[in-house]
């Protein structure tokens, strides 16, 4: 019927409708940045702080992501992730970034570009879940040393036989590893512990504001941001009564 012709064609249009209004909202973003970007180092280099590449970066991959993923355009794609790769080499999605150009650079047959990218993720961010996904999908690029997961399953099966020896496991991990999710699952399960089951919140909210530090995007941060406000309210409360 005519009607089901219409309802088979509808949802994609709608996908499509939400994709253009979603690339042209990010657009808009990224036209604000370039207005905003007018100071530069002795080198030429653009002065952005830490919270600037955090929030540049975001709006880089996220018009990378759309170009590559929802539009097909993978050379558009790949001009923002360098740009983001120049102009915010210190952001956390940086090793995300490179991981989608180095498999880019695969499927596009630049064989020697896409191997260099991989060496550097497992290198400088070996860390990370694509530090780990490289290197199981090519042992070749093994490092020395245990991983962030590694340490993840030997803290998990200490929790039941030595708490004590665990909790230093997990802080082993967020110790060594600022990047990962797998640090992330670590650092709120040391929240989680010292919040709800040693009751000590001066040691609970060093953990959540760990991971808002180096988490914000995480799933672990909306219930961080929860418990900080609540803590810091309690520890407040606790001052204002004993004053």
């Amino acid at each position: 019927s005519k009607e089901h012709r219409e309802s088979i064609y509808k949802s994609p249009a709608q996908v499509r409708i939400k994709e253009i209004n979603a690339y042209n909202k990010i657009q808009t973003e990224y036209g604000v940045w370039i207005e905003r970007m007018t100071q530069v180092d002795s080198t030429g280099q653009y002065i952005l702080t830490k919270g600037d590449e955090i929030d540049l970066s975001r709006v880089l991959y996220g018009i990378a992501e759309l170009e590559v993923f929802h539009f097909g355009r993978k050379d558009s794609g790949m001009v923002y992730l360098n740009r983001l790769l120049d102009l915010t080499p210190k952001a956390t999605l940086l090793p995300k970034a490179l991981y989608l150009k180095a498999v880019m650079s695969e499927e596009a047959g630049q064989d020697s570009i896409s191997v260099n990218l991989k060496k550097r993720i497992v290198n400088e961010f070996s860390k990370t879940d694509y530090a780990l996904a490289i290197i199981n999908a090519d042992s070749s690029y093994q490092t020395d040393g245990p991983t962030s997961d590694s340490r993840l399953v030997l803290a998990e099966k200490s929790w039941l036989i030595d708490p004590v020896l665990a909790l230093d496991g997990y802080r082993e991990i967020i110790t060594a590893d600022t990047i990962s999710e797998t640090s992330a699952k670590a650092a709120y399960f040391l929240a989680y512990q010292y919040d709800y089951n040693y009751v000590r919140p001066d040691s609970a909210l060093k953990y959540y504001e760990w991971i808002m530090k180096y988490h914000q995007t995480s799933d672990q941060a909306v219930p961080s941001i929860r418990r900080i406000a609540l803590i810091n309210q309690i520890l407040t409360d606790s001052l204002v009564t004993n004053a």
